[in-house]
């Protein structure tokens, strides 16, 4: 038992050896409570599960106003980094007064800082957030910060409403994702933690789902230190990608170059959570 909302199961970060020995590695989920007693004892803790029981369905902007998410038709050299959990794309600080995100369940600005992966060791699991109790292939979210109330990134993250991250689904499918692609053929730049590379132009419009009905309640961070700081808007329709683009994630070494045990990160995703008596609106848009 852990916290006291009810059972939660937890499993670690799993890596790989390079000689393909799967381990389970000492620093995953089951341990952060060690270190951060909030990832058992939080009230708000990320993802959920979300399902019929939990949801009040909101039909378009009778409850929230129209959410509001503008991005550049193209950005032009992004970064990505291998943080050694995973990719991370940050946005280049030309574009912070381009991008924002606002409306919906949000009563302030937030500005896009930078978006990441959650995936699993195959296809049949690696989103966080579940719906009914599945998993989607892998999630994607864009991590943006309360501009209106908080001076940067980091002072935003530690506080309430300081956070809102848009969550998209990756589904398997059978075609590419020629946006998505952009990402994924980068990866084989940056293998080992701390690599880093650019994205020559990217749109991210393009790979958020054409429709915008979506999820939200109040959570945290995924990832230490798991600040309750969230508004999640977690998209119901996923983005179809091709199995073998996101097979490219597993590729990636949680190790640098330099490392004389290398690891790969196989799965790298948090399991869901107790609600706690949080309320979930699912907001439906035609």
């Amino acid at each position: 038992m852990y916290g006291n909302c009810g059972s939660v199961s937890y499993f670690c970060i799993n890596f790989e050896l390079i000689d393909s020995i799967s381990i389970y590695f000492s620093t995953g989920p089951i341990t952060w409570a060690k270190k951060y007693p909030i990832a058992a004892t939080g009230q708000r803790q990320s993802p959920i599960d979300f399902n019929g029981e939990n949801c009040t369905v909101c039909k378009d902007s009778s409850v929230f106003k129209p959410l509001e998410a503008k991005y550049p038709l193209v950005i032009n050299q992004l970064k990505m980094v291998n943080s050694g959990n995973g990719w991370r794309v940050d946005i280049p600080s030309d574009y912070v007064n381009d991008t924002f995100l606002k409306g919906g369940p949000l009563q302030h600005k937030y500005r896009l800082e930078q978006f990441h992966c959650h995936w699993g060791k195959n296809c049949e699991s690696g989103s966080e957030h579940t719906v009914n109790g599945k998993y989607y292939a892998a999630e994607l979210h864009f991590v943006h910060w309360n501009c209106d109330l908080f001076n940067n990134f980091k002072e935003a993250a530690k506080e309430d409403k300081g956070l809102a991250v848009l969550g998209v689904f990756l589904e398997s499918s059978e075609i590419k994702h020629e946006e998505f692609e952009k990402i994924t053929s980068m990866l084989k730049e940056i293998p080992y933690k701390g690599d880093e590379t650019f994205i020559p132009r990217i749109s991210i419009d393009n790979i958020l789902p054409k429709n915008r009905s979506y999820w939200t309640y109040e959570g945290s961070l995924t990832t230490p230190p798991l600040y309750e700081s969230v508004s999640w808007i977690v998209f119901k329709e996923p983005i179809r990608v091709h199995e073998t683009q996101i097979d490219e994630f597993r590729k990636l070494f949680h190790t640098s170059k330099e490392s004389k045990e290398p690891l790969k990160v196989i799965e790298n995703y948090r399991p869901v959570q107790p609600l706690c008596g949080r309320s979930v609106a699912f907001v439906e848009y035609a």
